[in-house]
């Protein structure tokens, strides 16, 4: 061991040898090529402010010529600011004076000034100047967009002029004013900047650059790249070192997939920057080759002294290896022994576990032998058969111990359960049977064959999940809250009667039903008072049922009943008449049954039921397809006024799918733009002036013509495309209105629908700041539905929007439930009386008390009264005798389109009779 340590401690003062060896040959290798480096962008550098110092005279040279030509353009006089263009007395000597400039700057091809259109007006190149146009340039873009001292340069172009590579440098005029008058400019060559960097030794690989702080490159030489008039990436460090640095600076960049070593020098005063930049490559040629060198040196010695270290060990191991094979041996002998002993005591506890874990397992065990006789059993099995230790002990066979003395056998007997157990030993597989002991447990008995002939069983008690399975079975299939069939559970019923249909020929009918005003009890009383609302529904239809027929709760306030076949006292043989009359019977009384009052937590509660109607299999048999069509019967009793019942028939179907072509024409007509606005005059009676054009929406369809909104408002208010039809009715109207005289007002009528969104005020805010229409003439008109729903939030809109200025008025009044509570919660600026009571003003006294009664409720809270549908002159009088304020109707004008509008015209002769 002694020597073994001795060995290991030289082999590790080898290794650390070696590794310091390679440490510091590594430190000298970097050392040395950060030297080689920092030369290199040394030298970059120093290239860097020659040119930069060349390319700033050059700049100053022009840039003087460029404010001397600047202050004298500006210094002429103009005929007035509003007809602003430059004029320059005796334009020869001015041609002659920039060509004299320009024959003193070597650098510069020519010199021009450009007006304010972007017209050449003086150029160097000839007298008069070229007609040309330099309004597309950069360098006139940007000084025409910016009036400050700025010096444009602009990317490398083409000269319009000679067609040679250019530069220009520019600089902004100003007319007295202050205002853009145009610009000067010289051309530089291009290949003037790429002669000064010709002019200086260089380095092998090194590139000049002139470029913009941007990241433009306007010369870039060689150019084998094509650089010139690009931008380096936005990823570049370019962009971070020249917003830190105002001198001159270094970094390294890649480019065109090359490291480069980048030395900046900016030309003072002017938007330029000098760059060269060198390949790293380049730059460290010389120290790889020194590097390359070094290596070799250093890793010939690392071998020779391997090589020796190497002999060293072989000799030094030959001496050991006799007495580490001895000691090895040595070691052998004590392991076996110490195996055996662990052997012994791993075998004492795997015994201990293996009776622990079949004592403690939850399930019985017994494992018999080839002979059947039983090997080995735990303490569950004894305790669930109700063996003794001395009955299930080891040794005795299978039918001995079922035969025992009071042991109670599963239902069928022991000799049942015998023969049942010795034939699922004898299976080549395993094998599983319940067994229901006379207690009432169930057992799931697994019987397992083994290699040599014998089998072992196991016995799990599984009463409780069989329990849990039959419960889970009952929620799967009946409604939580009503303990009626859910949707899943009618929906395997219809399929049992379609089954029933096809193979006995017995007819069903299917009832959909939807409680009416059940949304009020939910929001008014709360959903605990819904929940008993439904439960107590739920009752009423078992109730009304027959114990053959199926009700179940589709899901909210959502019931649906299968009606068995009809049961007549003789054969008859009118099938669908009997069913459709006993489908009628059982709606009435449904209906009679719901709609009488609910006593719930002592309070009343009305609801009614709408209920559809189809028939198996005279509209079908497809469960899919019979609920759909008795859906469609009840979407006709709920269009018609609830609370009722209709039987489906094929015009539900067709005018179905009518809905649906309309919604889809609905669509497209809006992604089209086939909408337009008409408006109708609204009229003061006492002036017969025109105080207001309510705006009409109508659909311009391209194969049913003039669409009117009765035809399709209420469908964009069930699919959610009032919000963008309604947001472009106010828009289109807002902006049509703008042009109007000032003391006609807008009406614009807005939907429930459209007030649930939060966005209406931004909708009209945007409207009125974009049409330019003062907020006091618009009028926005509602009906006493939008404040059945949310009323709270609603008013806080609307009360937003008269804050701003704009009138609210209360359409279609008299026709709701609560009219003259809305008038003490909100104060509107107009009421609006339903047509129905302008229509019954001269038959009906009851109409007349009404509109009466409204004009003076009217006058009395100052609120302007309108009458709506004015179709005769009897009725116009009738109503002006009444004191109404304003009139609407076709009698007064009929709508049309904005350039249609007459304002400058009183009320028609017929109608101010």
């Amino acid at each position: 061991m002694r020597r073994l340590s001795h060995l290991l401690t030289i082999r590790i003062g080898v290794v650390a040898i070696y590794v310091s060896a390679v440490l510091a040959v590594t430190a000298a290798i970097l050392m040395d090529r950060r030297d080689a480096v920092e030369a290199g962008v040394k030298d970059a550098s120093n290239v860097a402010v020659v040119l930069g110092a060349q390319i700033e005279r050059n700049l100053q040279s022009m840039d003087s010529v460029l404010r001397e030509l600047q202050r004298r353009v500006e210094g002429y006089d103009v005929p007035s600011p509003e007809d602003f263009s430059l004029r320059i007395p005796q334009p020869q000597r001015f041609h002659a004076r920039i060509i004299e400039q320009l024959s003193l700057m070597p650098e510069a091809y020519h010199i021009g000034v450009i007006a304010k259109s972007g017209h050449l007006i003086m150029s160097s190149a000839s007298w008069p100047p070229p007609t040309m146009d330099f309004s597309d340039r950069d360098y006139f873009m940007e000084l025409q967009a910016h009036n400050d001292d700025r010096l444009s340069i602009s990317q490398p172009l083409t000269s319009r002029i000679s067609g040679m590579k250019i530069i220009v440098l520019a600089r902004r005029l100003n007319d007295p004013e202050g205002n853009f008058a145009g610009t000067v400019y010289i051309s530089a060559r291009y290949s003037h900047f790429e002669g000064v960097y010709r002019a200086i030794t260089l380095l092998q690989g090194q590139t000049f650059s002139l470029l913009r702080p941007d990241g433009t490159f306007l010369v870039h030489y060689p150019d084998n790249s094509e650089r010139t008039g690009t931008r380096l990436p936005a990823s570049s460090p370019w962009y971070e070192e020249v917003a830190r640095h105002s001198h001159r600076f270094q970094f390294f960049d890649v480019l065109d997939g090359v490291r480069h070593a980048i030395a900046v020098e900016p030309a003072k005063g002017y938007p330029l920057l000098v760059g060269i930049s060198i390949p790293e490559d380049v730059i460290l040629e010389d120290w790889r080759s020194r590097t390359a060198l070094m290596i070799f040196s250093v890793g010939l010695l690392l071998v020779l002294a391997s090589l020796l270290l190497r002999v060293m060990a072989l000799q030094y191991r030959k001496l050991i290896r006799s007495q580490d094979e001895l000691m090895e041996k040595t070691r052998a002998i004590e392991q076996s022994n110490a195996r055996l002993l662990a052997s012994e005591a791993e075998l004492v506890t795997q015994n201990q576990r293996f009776d622990a874990a079949v004592n403690n397992m939850t399930q019985g065990l017994a494992m018999f032998d080839a002979e059947s006789r039983l090997v080995v059993c735990n303490e569950r099995f004894r305790t669930m058969y109700g063996f003794s230790a001395a009955n299930a002990r080891a040794g005795r066979t299978f039918r001995d111990i079922i035969m025992s003395e009071g042991f109670q056998a599963p239902l069928g007997g022991a000799d049942a359960l015998v023969a049942d157990i010795m034939a699922m030993a004898a299976r080549p597989h395993s094998s599983t049977r319940e067994f229901v002991h006379p207690s009432g447990r169930i057992f799931l008995t697994t019987v397992s064959p083994l290699e040599n002939g014998g089998w072992v069983a196991t016995h799990e008690d599984v009463t409780e999940i069989r329990q849990s399975e039959s419960r889970i079975r009952r929620l799967a299939h009946n409604d939580l809250l009503t303990a009626i069939p859910n949707r899943s559970c009618f929906i395997d019923k219809l399929e049992e009667a379609r089954r029933r249909l096809e193979t006995d020929g017995r007819p069903f009918s299917v009832l959909m039903l939807d409680l009416d005003r059940f949304k009020d009890v939910n929001d008014s009383l709360g959903h605990a008072m819904g929940d008993v609302l439904l439960k107590e529904t739920a009752q009423r239809l078992l109730a009304s049922l027959r114990s053959s027929d199926v009700v179940a709760r589709l899901g909210g306030d959502e019931f649906a009943i299968i009606q068995g076949p009809v049961r007549t006292s003789g054969k008859s043989l009118d099938i669908v008449g009997d069913m459709r009359e006993q489908a009628i019977m059982l709606a009435e009384r449904i209906i009679e049954l719901v709609g009488e009052p609910y006593d719930i937590d002592g309070r009343k509660v009305v609801v009614g039921v709408s209920i559809g109607i189809a028939l198996a299999p005279h509209d079908g048999s497809a469960p899919d397809e019979l609920m759909k069509k008795a859906d469609l019967a009840l979407y006709r009793v709920k269009t018609d006024g609830r609370n009722g019942y209709a039987l489906f028939d094929a015009g539900l179907a067709r005018a179905a799918d009518e809905r649906h072509q309309l919604e889809v024409d609905l669509r497209a007509g809006l992604e089209r733009q086939e909408f337009e606005l008409h408006y109708q005059p609204v009229v003061e009676i006492a002036s017969r002036r025109i105080r207001a054009m309510e705006a009409l929406v109508r659909w311009r369809h391209p194969t049913l013509g003039l669409v009117t909104p009765d035809r399709f408002i209420s469908l964009a208010e069930d699919t959610g495309l009032i919000n963008s039809l309604g947001d472009w009715i106010i828009q289109a109207a807002c902006a049509e209105a703008a042009s109007w005289p000032g003391d006609a007002k807008l009406a614009v009528n807005v939907s429930p629908v459209q007030l649930r969104k939060t966005g209406l005020l931004d909708v009209v805010l945007r409207a009125l700041a974009d049409s330019g229409l003062p907020a006091e003439r618009l009028e926005i008109e509602i009906t006493e539905r939008v404040l059945l729903e949310n009323g709270g939030d609603h008013l806080s809109t609307l009360r937003q929007l008269q804050n701003l200025g704009v009138s609210i008025a209360l359409d279609d009044f008299g026709t709701g439930y609560s009219s003259l509570g809305y008038l003490k919660r909100f104060r509107f600026d107009k009421i609006k009386i339903d047509r129905s009571f302008t229509s019954g003003i001269l038959e009906q006294v009851e109409c007349a008390a009404i509109v009466c009664a409204v004009v003076g409720m009217g006058r009395a809270l100052d609120i302007v009264t309108v009458a709506e549908g004015v179709e005769t002159e009897q009725q116009l009088l009738a109503l002006r005798a009444a004191g109404l304020d304003q009139v609407q109707g076709w009698f007064i004008g009929q709508p049309k389109p904005a350039h249609e509008l007459r304002f400058d015209e009183t009320m028609t002769a017929e109608a101010s009779a």
